[in-house]
């Protein structure tokens, strides 16, 4: 699951000031609940810097790879038995974040 930038570092920054319990830190519900693999916030698309190593040599350019409101600001890896389950727990992340969450399966 993933974040929008924006929502995730306030998110973040609110967690900061306030201690977690296990009652309201999703984190915590996912790992008691033997779902939780990884989870970690990236820092902001202005600090990006693209790689295509399609051609002959590589080129590298500074900034996001698509200009948008709306970025990659941290992602969760979970466990989840079907797309139902996972979308259910999106929901929850989505509520806990304030943010809007993406949800994509592994390859």
């Amino acid at each position: 699951m993933a974040t929008s930038g924006s929502r995730r570092q306030a998110s973040v920054a609110r967690s900061r000031t306030r201690p977690r319990t296990r009652g309201d830190d999703p984190i915590c519900r996912l790992q008691a609940q033997g779902r939780f693999v990884y989870a970690n916030g990236l820092a902001s698309s202005t600090t990006a810097t693209v790689v295509d190593g399609q051609g002959d040599s590589p080129l590298v350019t500074d900034g996001p790879y698509l200009e948008s409101e709306e970025y990659l600001g941290g992602f969760w890896i979970i466990e989840a038995g079907d797309l139902d389950q996972a979308l259910a727990l999106a929901a929850k992340g989505s509520k806990a974040c304030q943010g809007k969450v993406e949800v994509r399966p592994f390859q």
